[in-house]
């Protein structure tokens, strides 16, 4: 049987992310005199002349990668890139069925967002954020005061620093070391706060982070986001990583634990506790805490349902300071 020319199955995530950064590139004005020297297009002094998808996919042939197989699910990710900004459509050159369409990259990051590619979760969703995220994700075991296995959730947020829940720290004896990704390292001094469910892990190695743009800031109401973490699984042999999407329900401002609450809308369990809450532009906002449930009264005609909670970006950054005496982690400030 003939195998057929177009590849069609779907791009996976590394794919889809260096498909997008390749067309960014391309399209960048500050890269058209040298790309149409390289395609032999004219070159007007002082006039940028936007290139079409079609010369892309010339170029990327003339530079030994034929990516025309994959020409539909390529399409697929320009038109994404176009419905977010990222990519301006400059008309047609009226040549090439279906890729005559020119664009021109003009979007702006922050500093912060230009060390790596979380920013392209605007583009391509929850599931490349939730792919992302897992990366830098670490697993935390132990035992509790009365011999049960234990197990809670953190994230490496900045080199040899592991940020997770007070109660993961202090409701468990942590064994001597925790896992990223299929690495395991040393455990050294653990703190927890006092005034918020905050806790710090640091670790003998300094080990660096994958993601060198991970960074907080402050959640917005009603926007979509992503948990990540390690809940016990009922029958599972090993700990697993399980992903959620949800958004933010809202934030409570006066609490019985005088600390304010991140609500957000996605199912968390045990284990979950000091997973990241991740918006889609890969900004930690949070770090899951608790339910918050009650039991059921006479009055009520249903079962109560359950909040569920994170610290707040900014708790946890004020936190984090006082903890380490002027430690601070990296904050999305626009600029």
């Amino acid at each position: 049987m003939t195998e057929r020319y177009s590849k069609l199955a779907p791009l996976n995530q590394e794919e889809r992310a260096a498909f997008c950064i390749m067309l960014c590139s391309f399209f960048s004005p500050m890269k058209n005199a040298e790309l149409r020297q390289e395609l032999q297009l004219p070159i007007e002094e002082g006039v940028i002349r936007p290139l079409s998808l079609l010369d892309f996919f010339k170029w990327t042939k003339l530079k030994g990668s034929d990516l025309w197989p994959k020409m539909f699910r390529i399409q697929e990710l320009v038109l994404r890139l176009e419905q977010k900004g990222v990519l301006v459509n400059a008309g047609t050159n009226g040549k090439g069925l279906g890729l005559s369409t020119c664009f021109y990259f003009g979007y702006e990051r922050s500093s912060l967002a230009q060390k790596g590619r979380l920013w392209l979760g605007n583009v391509l969703g929850a599931d490349y954020i939730g792919y992302e995220i897992k990366k830098d994700l670490v697993l935390i075991t132990g035992v509790t005061p009365a011999g049960d296995c234990a197990v809670g959730t953190g994230l490496l947020i900045i080199p040899g620093v592991v940020l997770t829940c007070a109660h993961v720290v202090d409701d468990m004896k942590i064994e001597e070391q925790v896992e990223i990704g299929s690495r395991k390292f040393k455990v050294g001094k653990c703190l927890s706060s006092k005034n918020a469910d905050v806790g710090i892990i640091f670790l003998e190695e300094q080990v660096a982070p994958s993601l060198q743009d991970i960074a907080l800031r402050s959640a917005h109401s009603l926007e979509e986001i992503v948990i990540a973490g390690y809940p016990t699984i009922p029958r599972g042999l090993s700990p697993t990583i399980t992903l959620h999407r949800g958004e933010i329900c809202g934030r409570v401002e006066n609490t019985m634990d005088g600390c304010p609450l991140e609500l957000f809308s996605a199912i968390a369990r045990p284990g979950n506790s000091g997973g990241p809450v991740v918006g889609l532009d890969g900004r930690i906002v949070g770090i899951v805490t608790r339910s918050l449930e009650r039991p059921r009264e006479e009055a009520d005609p249903m079962v109560p349902l359950p909040f569920f909670s994170a610290v707040p970006a900014d708790v946890i950054q004020e936190e984090f300071e006082n903890l380490t005496e002027g430690l601070q982690l990296p904050w999305e400030a626009y600029q």
